[in-house]
């Protein structure tokens, strides 16, 4: 996976269709523990809202604002809210994919 990727999650919650992902890395990035931030985008955005931020993203990682961190957006689709399955998408399911995948921080094994 590289900075700015997009990519699906297949979900147990949402069997019907993978959630469309998008991730920003700081540069240099190796696969170790990093923080993790969960981009929660208003209701009808989509992982594109992270994919345009890349920029800003490594603007401030190159500036020093932001210290390194493994961003990720998703597209939920319009009226998710994050309750219910989105709820334990956001909690569970997103943290744990975003820790196998790239060891980012924020995912307690239950």
């Amino acid at each position: 996976m590289t900075s700015g990727s997009n990519s699906t999650i297949s979900s147990p919650e949402f069997a019907v269709k993978p959630v469309p992902t998008a991730v920003v890395l700081p540069p240099d990035f190796e696969r170790h523990q990093q923080p993790l931030l969960i981009s929660l985008h208003a209701g009808a955005s989509s992982r594109d809202q992270i994919t345009e931020f890349a920029p800003l993203f490594r603007g401030l990682f190159e500036q020093q604002s932001l210290p390194p961190l493994v961003t990720v957006g998703f597209s939920s689709g319009p009226g998710s809210w994050y309750h219910g399955n989105w709820e334990e998408f956001v909690v569970d399911e997103l943290p744990g994919w975003m820790h196998e995948r790239l060891k980012a921080l924020g995912y307690l094994k239950k």
